[in-house]
């Protein structure tokens, strides 16, 4: 069924997104004067905003997944805004390409819940999983790590990394709101929303800690070396990124 669970994460994720995307559409209001896809730019702006705001509210893995794939859309679109030029077009290709083999295990990820839990509503799934039923544990590791694999590429960890930078074609108010404040953030945000499952699998944790870790020092010690300051700014996102999937691989869900 089609629904919404609201608690304190999803509240605290409501204030982020809907308090960023807020100041991003009046900095975008005057810096987007007398561009050529003035129109088009605010409606691809308000549909991820409306996407990335259904996620965090959904009760059904299945729409999450779907409202996942709009927001990879919107940046998609967002990144070729300016297609002519070369270096735009190939950013968007990229991006679209990164995190459509992300998504493909994301997608698996949703099928192996269903089939562990018997049923895509996230309430059911993380009662189970606290009730400690019969539930194996190669089917949560299994679960778990597809899922981590279309967090991984949301969010830029290694060794899907490289999109982040290049996304930072698009327009800067672009920049600010899908790919520093909100969409990068999906990712941990779903691996908080599944952690009662998530701690069911040891393996899973460590290789999220693993990741996340390596991340953090790879892309920090990367963001020295940038002479452009979007694209430092960029690398220090994946590095904090990393830092937050660090704490969720130890346990620090909340």
């Amino acid at each position: 069924d089609v629904g919404f669970f609201i608690d304190r994460l999803t509240v605290l994720l409501l204030l982020l997104v809907t308090g960023v995307s807020t100041i991003v559409q009046v900095y975008a209001s005057r810096y987007m004067i007398g561009d050529a896809r003035h129109s088009r730019f605010f409606a691809l702006t308000a549909l991820f905003t409306g996407a990335m705001t259904v996620l965090v509210m959904s009760s059904n893995l299945l729409l999450t997944f779907v409202f996942w794939e709009i927001m990879g859309l919107c940046s998609y679109l967002l990144v070729s805004h300016y297609s002519e030029r070369p270096a735009a077009a190939r950013a968007a290709t990229k991006v679209f390409l990164v995190n459509s083999v992300a998504d493909a295990g994301l997608f698996m990820g949703v099928i192996l819940a269903f089939l562990t839990f018997g049923t895509l509503n996230i309430p059911e799934i993380l009662e189970q999983a606290r009730a400690g039923g019969a539930v194996s544990t190669h089917a949560v590791t299994a679960m778990t790590l597809c899922i981590f694999l279309g967090a991984m590429g949301k969010s830029a960890q290694m060794p899907a990394h490289g999109w982040l930078p290049h996304a930072m074609e698009a327009p800067t108010p672009v920049s600010a709101l899908i790919h520093a404040a909100t969409m990068v953030n999906a990712g941990p945000f779903l691996l908080v929303r599944l952690s009662p499952v998530i701690v069911l699998s040891d393996t899973a944790m460590s290789v999220i800690a693993a990741v996340g870790a390596v991340t953090a020092l790879f892309a920090a010690v990367v963001s020295l070396t940038q002479t452009d300051v979007k694209r430092t700014l960029a690398f220090s996102t994946i590095s904090q990124l990393g830092f937050m999937f660090l704490g969720l691989g130890a346990g620090s869900f909340l």
